[in-house]
């Protein structure tokens, strides 16, 4: 599934569930605050929080793919609100499925949904790729490094085709899933980013992919930092991204993934 596919809305509902409770507007930006808001039940025993459940009400019933979404959501960078609305879109052949768009105000801060592919193979493909990548990499060296403990890196060296531009990216793979932080801006490679999605990973339950996930994060271009991440059950292929306007866009995918639940269709 590529990005064009994610954004290809059908159906899209805007709905305003007010301010997470922990994210006011007394924050000063200059004080540390959490990379994501945990989100109430809404007294009726349920997991998810009231803007999720107006928005997940508006994704047409369906068995396929069977429908998740997260109880942990990102925080506005900026304003250090919470996501007080959300637009659910339903998409259509030849990938079919759903998408939730997050956000604080006018503020995208991330979207989450699943799509079904033709087999299993198709979607483990869809999985290895990065929707966001920016633009064709020509290789041009690869190396190993340490990342710490008994994990190596890859190393891979890059030339962005038709520019003079360089990248640099580091991928691993813990359990089944398969990390690739990518530098667009000067080739650099990003050792510290890096060591930060390892110490973000920590203590974190990741979904168990039927057979692999993609963890991307993307460094540099307009967007700043991006960060993509999927995994597959099956023909169904999950997804969650975050982006440079959600605090610690890092943490907050790896908290919405490991978040993420069955929501009753």
């Amino acid at each position: 599934m590529n990005q064009a596919t994610r954004v290809a809305f059908v159906i899209t509902c805007t709905l305003t569930g007010g301010l997470l409770a922990g994210c006011g507007a007394g924050t000063s930006s200059n004080q540390a605050s959490p990379p994501v808001a945990a989100t109430p039940s809404g007294g009726n025993g349920s997991a998810f929080s009231r803007v999720i459940r107006d928005a997940m009400s508006h994704v047409p019933t369906q068995h396929e793919p069977p429908l998740m979404a997260p109880t942990i959501l990102p925080q506005d960078k900026i304003s250090q609100f919470g996501v007080s609305n959300a637009r659910a879109s339903a998409l259509t052949a030849p990938n079919p499925g759903y998408a939730v768009q997050l956000l604080s105000g006018i503020s995208p801060l991330a979207s989450f949904g699943a799509t079904v592919d033709a087999n299993p193979n198709d979607a483990a493909l869809a999985v290895q790729t990065n929707s966001e990548k920016l633009g064709p990499l020509k290789p041009v060296g690869t190396g190993v490094a340490k990342l710490g403990g008994h994990l190596t890196a890859i190393v891979t060296h890059y030339q962005v085709s038709a520019t003079s531009s360089k990248a640099a990216s580091m991928s691993w793979t813990t359990s089944r899933w398969r990390i690739t932080v990518t530098n667009y801006a000067g080739g650099t490679v990003p050792m510290a980013v890096a060591q930060e999605v390892m110490a973000d990973l920590k203590g974190q339950s990741l979904p168990v992919p039927q057979s692999q996930g993609a963890l991307f994060v993307n460094l540099g271009g307009s967007a700043g930092v991006r960060v993509d991440m999927q995994w597959q059950h099956g023909s169904d292929e999950y997804f969650v991204d975050t982006y440079n306007t959600a605090t610690d866009p890092i943490m907050a995918a790896i908290q919405m993934t490991a978040s993420m639940e069955p929501y009753p269709s």
